[in-house]
């Protein structure tokens, strides 16, 4: 006897053969066999799961809303079938029916609680409405039930790293790929880590291993060429990123990321075609515009860098990165009153483990309240050099009224600044400020703001030690004629060392010259030994390693002629004692304290004693140093 068409083994044999064609892949043909079991006007056995299959068949043919119904018909014969109940989840969550998709995904779980993809889905779906703690919760029951979901790890790990649970994130990657060892996107994410925590090298090797594994994987290639930015391999970022871009060529992060490594190569009318490429794209992408800004900027374009920083904070106006470079163009062109409270966006820049960090301590931070009679805090946040051309303020401050100044500063600046006016207490290790009592504290560059100066107080604040300026002139009074401190090199750590140093104190060979000068050497570090190499008919009296610290450095540098230095601390001293001073400046990229002249006074901040020598090239040393030679000659 032939079963009729609607009885169960039928309806069976036509599931079965669409179960098979959608294995293969061919949906609509699926869809077409599961017809009779569809059409039928009562429930049977296997209609729910006819209707739920013909759902994800009719997903994957783009057919939404009749997928939609599908899912909704399995339902009211089925009320306790889960896996509708998630693919309807999952259709809204695409759809951004947030509320229904979230609905749909708990009533799957209410009905399996065991579900794996329920609880993943409404974790994905938590994560992007930024709800954290719930999606973290469901994530971690997806990976409870199943623990080598590689997926779920993977994702967890993305959240934890967005709220710096940095070691956490890191398991969670490490567990991604213990689960799938060929999952690119999980090599990538722990990548990403690796560059917040600064562990390049490692990042590397771990965003190349996503390239092994998923050779043509965009986002690897993406962070591979950002990376070797990091790392000052420009051309072999280039590389990466022009690579992405055959791969993803519309995708205007990548074009942006390519811009930046042209403005780190000094091709700057390149980087502003990448950027416009981006905003072709999408025209509301502030960091295209913030980088826009930048290769601008460097071009002397100032009046549009502004214009593109001021787009990008219409679109998102705590853009960090625009907020800063919208600030170091207006403290550049001395247009204080708008540039120092943005100037406060230094704080929330990159990653969170970078930033400067409050010192532990339980008063307030100061925001301009009244100080009279008031105990001060003042924290260095950055380096030697803003420590020396912000001590300034400490008579400002004292104007105020402060009852009690105290400074906290690393041991390298404690017996410099223990002199200085003003200053009743100076504090050189962590223990030292925690155990202090304050009314406020403050970040030491954040004060020009908050007491709303619009114009810049004199250079000179330091008190010199008499001792210890008796000390070095018994070294420094052998020296006959002019007699020029020398620094060429900065901190190597600095993100801009590459520009701003010279290659080697070879590279002032031309100013030895002249008969009546003596060089002495200030240089710190690694670099201090190249004046072994100094000819030996000019030696150069090296000094860099016996001074311990800048209150060393002050006593000898009070009792030097000249000053020629490299954008470093010392040229910042220098200024601070009134000192004569000739400052070598790359071409571009300088921070915004020095002027944009190629040559005559380097910053409004030490207009009386500071000269700029300006490269007319990016990386063209030669000129500078020729153009110091005449200068020296015609003292």
């Amino acid at each position: 006897m032939t079963p009729s068409s609607d009885s169960p083994r039928n309806d069976a044999h036509h599931f079965q053969a669409a179960v098979l064609l959608f294995s293969h892949r061919r949906f609509a043909d699926a869809l077409s066999v599961l017809q009779p079991i569809l059409q039928q006007s009562e429930a049977s056995p296997t209609r729910a799961s006819a209707l739920n299959l013909a759902g994800v068949c009719a997903l994957n043919l783009g057919q939404l809303n009749d997928a939609e119904q599908y899912w909704r018909r399995a339902l009211e014969d089925k009320p306790d079938y889960a896996e509708p109940h998630c693919n309807l989840g999952s259709l809204f969550r695409r759809l951004e029916r947030v509320p229904e998709a979230e609905a749909s995904f708990r009533a799957a779980l209410a009905h399996r609680a065991d579900y794996v993809d329920a609880h993943y889905n409404l974790g994905l779906l938590l994560h992007r409405a930024g709800r954290l703690p719930e999606a973290e919760a469901a994530y971690r029951d997806a990976i409870a039930l199943s623990p080598k979901l590689a997926t779920a790890h993977n994702n967890l790990g993305a959240l934890l790293h967005a709220q710096g649970r940095h070691d956490e994130a890191q398991a969670a990657y490490v567990e991604a790929l213990a689960g799938n060892p060929e999952y690119g996107e999980a090599y990538v994410n722990l990548g990403k880590l690796l560059i917040d925590r600064d562990r390049l090298q490692e990042a590397e090797v771990i965003i190349r291993a996503a390239l092994v594994a998923q050779p043509e994987l965009v986002p690897a290639h993406h962070h591979l060429g950002s990376l070797l930015n990091l790392l000052k391999r420009f051309d072999e970022a280039e590389v990466s990123l022009r690579h992405a871009l055959t791969l993803a060529p519309h995708t205007p992060e990548i074009h942006t990321s390519l811009a930046s490594t042209l403005i780190e190569s000094d091709r700057y009318l390149d980087a502003e075609a990448a950027c416009r490429t981006a905003l072709a794209f999408r025209d509301d992408d502030p960091n295209a515009l913030h980088t826009l800004g930048i290769a601008l900027n460097r071009q002397g374009r100032t009046g549009e860098a502004e214009a593109a920083y001021r787009r990008a904070l219409d679109i998102q106006p705590d853009h960090a990165a625009a907020r800063f470079g919208l600030a170091a163009l207006l403290l550049q062109a001395q247009r204080y009153e708008e540039g120092w409270p943005l100037y406060e966006a230094r704080h929330e820049r990159g990653d969170a483990q970078k930033r400067a960090s409050a010192p532990d301590v339980s008063c307030p931070r100061w925001r301009g309240e009244p100080l009279h009679g008031k105990s001060l805090l003042i924290w260095l946040e950055q380096g030697f050099g803003d420590a020396l051309q912000f001590g300034r303020y400490i008579a400002s401050l004292k104007a105020q009224g402060v009852a009690h100044l105290a400074f906290a500063c690393p041991p390298a600046l404690s017996r410099l600044f223990a002199s200085v006016d003003g200053v009743d207490a100076v504090l050189d290790t962590h223990a030292a400020v925690a155990q202090g009592q304050y009314d406020y504290w403050t970040f030491l560059l954040s004060v020009p703001g908050l007491l709303h100066d619009k114009t810049i107080p004199p250079a000179r604040f330091i008190t010199l030690d008499a001792g210890l300026v008796d000390h070095w002139r018994s070294r420094l009074d052998g020296l006959a004629g002019c007699k020029i401190g020398l620094v060429w090199k900065g901190n190597a750590k600095h993100v801009n060392d590459h520009k701003r140093s010279l290659p080697s104190l070879e590279t002032l060979a031309p100013l030895w010259g002249r008969a009546d000068t003596r060089f002495v050497s200030l240089q710190k570090g690694a670099a201090e030994d190249e004046v072994n190499f100094a000819p030996a008919d000019r030696p150069i009296l090296p000094l860099g390693a016996e001074m311990t610290d800048f209150a060393d450095a002050a006593a000898v540098v009070a009792q030097l002629d000249l000053v020629i230095s490299v954008d470093t601390a010392v040229a910042h001293l220098a200024g601070a004692l009134g000192k004569p001073c000739w400052v070598m400046l790359p071409a571009t990229d300088n921070e915004w304290r020095w002027t944009r002249a190629p040559t005559g006074p380097a910053s409004p901040w030490y207009a009386d004693n500071m000269r700029a020598f300006r490269q007319t090239q990016p990386g063209n040393w030669a000129q500078v140093v020729d153009a110091m030679r005449a200068a020296l000659e015609a003292r």
